[in-house]
């Protein structure tokens, strides 16, 4: 343990693992990154980007169509998560999974696909830990997709000199 702290780990936990201890300090650790300085300041998303090309109104629609009810499906998430109850988790994550892999966001995607991997092995208290990382990924994803967006309205990042996405034919 010595060793290992002075090596760079920041925890240590010793044989025997209790499981509630290691879903504490890993959700300690996932905090302490969090609150690390992210790069996204310039976000990229090529599916996106791409969208925005072809239709930049629809991509719009697209995109608040996901971020609208975000927030009332991880509370379902959570509340499902609290009453046990395996079928809604894994309808309401499935779905999320299909719609953040669709905006092309990093993380989530494989955020909820693990969620529901262990739903479905009835490892219940490891799915409550991957729930704080499908939380900690949303809120990544939400931020990523916002700056984006706020920097396609500005005209940043555009494909022409005026920063108009438009082809004039």
């Amino acid at each position: 343990a010595v060793g290992a702290m002075r090596d760079g780990a920041l925890n240590y936990l010793s044989k025997p693992i209790d499981l509630p201890t290691l879903a504490e300090t890993l959700q300690r650790a996932s905090r302490t990154a969090s609150e690390a300085p992210r790069e996204t300041e310039a976000p990229s998303l090529p599916m996106i980007d791409e969208l925005g090309r072809l239709d930049p109104l629809e991509t719009v629609r697209l995109v608040e169509a996901f971020l609208v009810p975000l927030d009332l499906e991880l509370a379902s998430l959570r509340e499902a998560m609290e009453q046990e109850n395996p079928g809604t988790v894994e309808r309401v994550a499935h779905s999320l999974r299909g719609a953040s892999a669709t905006l092309g966001l990093p993380r989530l995607p494989d955020s909820l696909g693990e969620l529901i991997d262990l739903v479905r092995h009835g490892e219940a208290q490891r799915a409550r830990a991957a729930l704080v990382a499908v939380d900690q990924d949303a809120a990544r994803g939400r931020e990523v997709v916002r700056k984006l967006l706020a920097r396609r309205a500005a005209g940043v990042g555009s494909d022409r000199p005026d920063g108009s996405d438009r082809s004039d034919g």
